[in-house]
């Protein structure tokens, strides 16, 4: 059991959670029985959902995770972002198609969206080995994907996906569709052809280097990849369908990574990086066969794609490179640095994938925005406004704000250190954070510092009878720490035996009464310390062992959830009895919401129950770490 603390810390005050306000009603939180609920993800239209601890009538409740937000409505999930290592987009059939992997499980991924890129809906996967998914078309009535290991997939719908044989085990890199055939390249020299994405053949390419990448003009299929033995980046030509292979002259000390064909120019349009200099480097060539250098950039460049007459290459830090007629090119501002590795044109907008689940939209391809966001791990809801926040992959404070739940704004304040906790109480925001950072906000735009003379990780804050109360770990000691507030500026600590070798993660106020729950450092035991008015506090920990996370007051009585699928529940927040959870998997938090609880934790768990005794195991489709849930009201 010792590893219960341990696992807590190695997580970190990433997984930190929202307090809950009192709710009305009684329940009884046993799972006892489990319900498998596989819940259909849909694009209905994203509502106003109801506050947290409220027992309004909504329709909607914001879920933000480990890269992935979304709403749970009427039992369903509704994602607006999905983090992955995105490696291709296609549109067809009315849908878009973002295949890749999971950023941690490394996992192949397929997400969709209905609505232009709003809103995205993780996808059942075939059957297969580990790995990633990097390039998918739609043609001939049909979506194909290629990745790892050979894997070709294939869907009518984007929806419903049929895994093919495949007569290669190396790594397939793109796939085109020309003269009334499938082309899919890979690692190794794989070229493999088919007339119907079904039955596939493996051609002769003449060479054991990567290819990366096809394209196709005039008759010509023009392949491209890795340096060869003299060292050059490897382009090979067909003029019979891909039976036979000519190797041709690049004269480019490096790798190329991605061909189209522009119409408009007239041209093939390479791009990759040379080795000396280290550069990135956009080539043209009329015919695949002779070649010219077009323009040089400071990072390496992956794709290149054609909307209309406009030629957009991508690549590292965030790099979009946008021309007209193949001479003359633009750096266009992405606003993020991460890797692009796909992009398209859906009817009226470009759209623009990468790594770390990043998504770009715009109108012109020359101003873009970013969809997705770095959200959480805590949320909260409070002068119409949901706010989340968290860390950004620096470790410095970011605070995001949503009307809708959807379409998020970001600041970063200026913090090193994640903020953990954010709640909404007597009308102002008030986030904390480590290094001991407390900020407010009136409207959460413009945000306060304040001061505390404490030097602590702040893990978790509360307000309630008048007063705000902080939780976490102080610095030094490792012990636990408890500050009071009656405005949120002018700060006391509440110096207690009690918090010794315990660390405190969360806190709620309800029925008369404060709850901190966490941890014992010392026994591995569950810590719950309680008091009624903030300043002197009683130990009310069972003999338990395990470590809580999260807390909930709804239904007149109080819930605490915790690592491997632990519940508590409690009628005054003294007495403490354990549940059968049902699932041996951590949860992060238990929220109330929308006339239900719900309880959200590792792989995208997510239980739902209206009464706290049967509960609902919903079918998330994702395997993201899910931190928190909040609500609007009516």
């Amino acid at each position: 059991m010792k590893n219960y603390i341990t696992q807590f810390l190695v997580l970190g005050i990433s997984t930190i959670l929202i307090g809950c306000n009192s709710g009305e009603s009684s329940s009884n939180t046993t799972t006892n029985q489990l319900k498998s609920s596989s819940a259909s993800i849909t694009t209905e239209n994203l509502v106003n959902s109801n506050s947290v601890g409220s027992g309004n009538s909504s329709i909607g409740t914001v879920i933000i995770g480990d890269h992935v937000v979304g709403k749970l409505i009427n039992d369903k999930f509704i994602t607006s972002y999905i983090g992955s290592d995105n490696r291709a987009i296609a549109y067809g059939a009315n849908i878009l198609v973002a295949v890749g992997s999971d950023i941690y499980s490394y996992a192949m991924t397929i997400s969709t969206s209905l609505d232009d890129g709003l809103t995205w809906n993780a996808e059942e996967v075939p059957e297969m080995k580990a790995g990633s998914l990097s390039a998918v078309i739609y043609n001939n009535n049909m979506f194909v994907a290629v990745g790892d290991n050979g894997t070709i997939i294939t869907s009518t719908d984007g929806h419903n996906w049929n895994q093919e044989d495949s007569p290669s085990d190396e790594r397939l890199n793109s796939i085109i569709y020309a003269e009334n055939e499938f082309m899919a390249v890979g690692n190794g020299g794989a070229i493999l052809t088919s007339p119907d994405a079904k039955k596939w053949t493996l051609r002769s390419s003449e060479t054991d280097n990567d290819l990366n990448d096809v394209s196709y003009a005039d008759h010509a299929f023009i392949v491209i990849g890795s340096i060869d033995n003299d060292r050059q980046a490897t382009v090979l030509r067909s003029n019979d369908g891909g039976a036979t292979w000519n190797k041709e002259p690049s004269l480019l000390n490096g790798e190329l990574f991605g061909i189209t064909y522009s119409a408009a120019s007239y041209e093939f349009i390479a791009v990759g990086h040379t080795f000396v200099p280290d550069q990135g480097v956009i080539l043209t060539s009329p015919d695949g066969i002779t070649w010219s250098k077009q323009f040089s950039s400071e990072h390496e460049l992956n794709k290149v794609f054609i909307a209309g007459q406009q030629i957009t290459v991508l690549g590292y830090g965030g790099d979009i490179i946008t021309s007209n007629n193949g001479q003359s090119w633009v750096h266009q501002q992405s606003n993020t640095d991460e890797f692009l590795t796909a992009g398209t044109y859906d009817k009226n907008k470009y759209l623009v994938v990468g790594l770390n689940g990043v998504i770009l939209t715009s109108i012109d391809g020359k101003d873009w925005n970013k969809i997705s966001t770095d959200l959480g791990p805590s949320l909260t809801f409070g002068n119409n406004k949901y706010v989340a926040v968290g860390s950004d992959r620096d470790g410095n404070g970011i605070i995001s704000t949503s009307v809708d739940g959807v379409t998020w704004d970001t600041q970063t304040p200026q913090l090193s250190g994640d903020l953990t906790h954010v709640i909404y109480g007597n009308n102002q925001f008030i986030a904390v954070g480590v290094n001991s950072a407390i900020l407010t906000s009136a409207d959460a735009k413009k945000w306060t510092s304040q001061h505390s003379d404490v030097q602590g990780d702040f893990l978790g804050i509360i307000y309630g009878k008048d007063k705000y109360v902080i939780t976490g770990k102080e610095l030094g000691s490792g012990n636990a720490l408890i500050l009071t507030s009656r405005d949120g500026k002018q700060w006391t600590q509440r110096g207690s035996k009690l918090t010794r070798n315990k660390l405190l993660k969360l806190i709620t106020y309800a029925n008369g009464r404060y709850v901190a729950i966490g941890g014992n450092l010392k026994n591995n035991k569950v810590a719950i310390l309680t008091s009624t008015d903030g300043v002197s506090w009683q130990d009310d920990s069972p003999e338990i062992y395990g470590y809580l996370t999260g807390i909930v007051y709804a239904n007149n009585q109080f819930i605490a959830v915790g690592l491997d699928g632990m519940i508590l529940i409690s009628k005054d927040g003294i007495s403490w009895k354990a549940q059968k959870s049902g699932v041996n998997i951590d949860f992060y938090n238990i929220s109330y919401s929308n006339g239900e609880f719900i309880s959200v934790g590792k792989f995208g768990t997510i239980l739902t129950s209206t009464d706290g005794t049967s509960w609902n195991l919903l079918d998330s489709k994702i395997r993201n770490s899910i931190y928190d849930a909040s609500g609007q009201s009516n």
